[in-house]
């Protein structure tokens, strides 16, 4: 089905090991399955929403993500490492 003209997503996207470096209201008191993605990366969540999203998106749809301090080249790497493979 390719009919979604917009997909909206903020998936966890802060790496496990970076755990220790969140203030501590964020630690002990949001969900870690909201947080953290697998991965020592945090782009885990990332790689699979963009390969979906290929498969769901229409001829124009668009994809927005929130990522995480520096994440956001990165992201857009896989974005574009995605569009060139599909074409």
């Amino acid at each position: 089905m390719k009919g979604f003209d917009v997909i909206l997503s903020n998936p966890p996207y802060i790496a496990q090991n970076h755990m220790g470096s969140l203030m501590a209201d964020v630690r002990d008191h949001e969900p870690h399955i909201a947080l953290f993605s697998k991965g020592e990366d945090g782009l885990d969540s990332f790689r699979v929403i963009i390969e979906k999203a290929a498969e769901l998106l229409s001829c124009n749809g668009v994809l927005f993500f929130e990522v995480g301090f520096g994440q956001a080249d990165q992201v857009a790497s896989l974005i574009s490492q995605k569009r060139e493979y599909n074409n």
